[in-house]
């Protein structure tokens, strides 16, 4: 007489519904949340062109400050989309006559949450209103004498 087993193989029909169920359950909820990201691609694209446009304004008004030491003391702006944007600037001068080195950093309080943010750059700006006449008076004689010494090496 053939012996019954009393350990069977494979799964049982309530086991892999169960198994089914969670799998589907996974794909929805992931599905969902990668259309929720390309629905918001668009809107944080159009945000992040917005505050770039405000921070591009703000940059504009800060180099049209004329006076060194102005600049120096920061300041405060309100733009459209970011608020009250607080900024600090420090210059570096350079070799070259009417060029620094210019490192800005604005700080701004989100509307949305509670959490500061803060956007730090360093550009070169040239600006002869910012260099001292007798500082930019030595800075040109001191790169004529260099061009003068390069063209003096050369043979022409």
């Amino acid at each position: 007489m053939p012996r019954l087993r009393s350990q069977r193989s494979g799964f049982s029909l309530v086991e892999v519904i169960v198994a089914m169920a969670i799998a589907f359950m996974s794909i929805a909820v992931l599905t969902q949340a990668f259309i929720a990201a390309l629905n918001a691609l668009p809107t944080e694209r159009v945000d992040h062109a917005a505050q770039r446009e405000d921070l591009r304004w703000v940059r504009a008004q800060i180099f049209a400050i004329g006076d060194y030491m102005e600049l120096e003391d920061g300041g405060e702006f309100t733009t459209p989309l970011l608020g009250e944007i607080d900024w600090e600037a420090e210059l570096e001068e350079t070799d070259l006559p009417d060029l620094f080195y210019v490192t800005l950093e604005y700080r701004w309080r989100n509307g949305d949450s509670l959490q500061d943010s803060r956007f730090e750059e360093t550009l070169l700006v040239y600006n002869k209103n910012w260099s001292d006449p007798t500082d930019r008076g030595r800075l040109v004689d001191d790169t004529q004498d260099a061009i003068e010494r390069v063209a003096d090496r050369r043979d022409w």
